[in-house]
């Protein structure tokens, strides 16, 4: 641990860029990076420690604030246990093509302020956490500030649902239009 900074090198073993990186876990103030990180985020760097004058010149690979919110600059992979011998009570989601109607995908301009959560800077793209919360509830929550948050990835099943029942919808318009034709031909 030196001057506010936890840093952990890797085994000697380590199969990365080189024998010269290592991690160092900081509490980063806001004011000080001018990265656009919020104030007191834990942020995960790598670096070179061979810099002469030992500072960090690696990018921000993960950082963690207090709101909870974790940002990684790459791919996150994950697996999700969602084996069917762990659930019961299966029901498919139901007229999943209006619930996916009154969600709207929109861009925006996330506001700045004190009172606000450093979520982002600038122009993004999402859906309103309100409007999902009033069609699939389990696809949000609310974080310890009282702000609403969305668990995107909930939303796939909702989007497989609609594009199945859709789906379903398109075969019985091609029967109708093929049962039209073959009568017009009778």
């Amino acid at each position: 641990y030196e001057g506010g900074q936890l840093n952990i090198a890797h085994p000697e073993n380590f199969t990365g860029t080189g024998q010269s990186d290592a991690w160092v876990f900081d509490v980063v103030d806001d004011n000080a990076n001018g990265q656009g990180h919020g104030a007191n985020e834990i942020i995960l760097r790598m670096f070179s420690t061979e810099d002469p004058d030992g500072t960090d010149n690696g990018a921000v690979a993960l950082s963690l604030d207090f709101e909870g919110n974790l940002r990684i600059d790459g791919t996150l992979q994950q697996n999700n246990t969602s084996d069917k011998n762990l659930k019961e009570n299966i029901i498919p989601i139901s007229d999943p093509i209006s619930k996916l109607k009154e969600i709207n995908g929109v861009t925006f301009t996330w506001k700045e302020g004190p009172d606000k959560p450093k979520v982002k800077n600038g122009e993004d793209v999402g859906v309103i956490a309100q409007e999902v919360e009033a069609v699939l509830p389990l696809a949000t929550k609310i974080n310890r500030r009282g702000w609403k948050c969305v668990d995107y990835e909930k939303l796939i099943p909702l989007l497989i649902e609609s594009v199945k029942e859709q789906q379903a919808q398109i075969e019985e318009l091609k029967q109708q239009v093929e049962d039209l034709q073959s009568s017009s031909d009778s």
